[in-house]
C-alpha cells in the first residue's frame, strides 16, 4: 500500500455566510495522492448551495427582476436541498448529470459547478456589493422578508 505523504494545506479563505459569521474552509490534501482536478473540489454542501440560490432569488426579487428568474432560483434551492446525494460527488462522477436535476438548466449547471470546484459563486459575491453589508440578512428576520 503507497504511503499517503505528507499532508499539504492548499486552500484556506473565508467564505461569506452573513454579516455576522464567517466559515473558514480548509482542505487538505496528500502529495502522493494528488491527481488532475482533486484538489480543486471543495466541501461545498448542498445546503450551502441552496442557500446561496435561495438568497440570489431574494436579491432579485428585491431588485425587482424577471419574476421566472427568480422562480427558476427558488426552485433549484428547493430541489437541490431535497437531494439524497451531494451534488459535489454528482459533478465529480459526471458533471452533466446535474443538468438532470429537476430546476436546473445550463446556467445553473455552470454556477453549481463553479461552487463545487471553487467553494464560492462570482455571480453571488456580485449581488452581495450592491447591498450595504448585513441588508440581506434582514430578510431572515420575521416579517421583514
Amino acid at each position: 500500500m503507497p504511503s499517503l505523504g505528507k499532508p499539504v494545506v492548499t486552500v484556506i479563505f473565508p467564505l461569506r455566510a452573513n454579516s455576522n459569521l464567517i466559515t473558514y474552509v480548509l482542505y487538505i490534501h496528500y502529495l502522493s495522492l494528488v491527481t488532475c482536478h482533486s484538489s480543486l473540489f471543495l466541501a461545498m454542501d448542498n445546503k450551502t448551495i441552496a442557500d446561496i440560490f435561495s438568497r440570489i432569488a431574494d436579491i432579485l426579487e428585491i431588485k425587482d427582476e424577471n419574476v421566472f428568474r427568480v422562480r427558476a432560483y427558488r426552485a433549484a434551492a428547493l430541489n437541490i436541498s431535497g437531494l439524497s446525494r451531494q451534488l459535489s460527488d454528482i459533478y465529480k462522477e459526471d458533471a452533466s448529470r446535474i443538468g438532470d436535476i429537476p430546476g436546473i438548466g445550463k446556467d445553473l449547471s455552470r454556477k453549481i459547478a463553479e461552487m463545487v470546484t471553487t467553494g464560492k459563486l462570482a455571480y453571488f459575491d456580485d449581488l452581495m456589493k450592491e447591498f450595504p453589508d448585513g441588508f440581506p440578512d434582514l430578510l431572515d428576520l420575521a416579517g421583514l422578508g
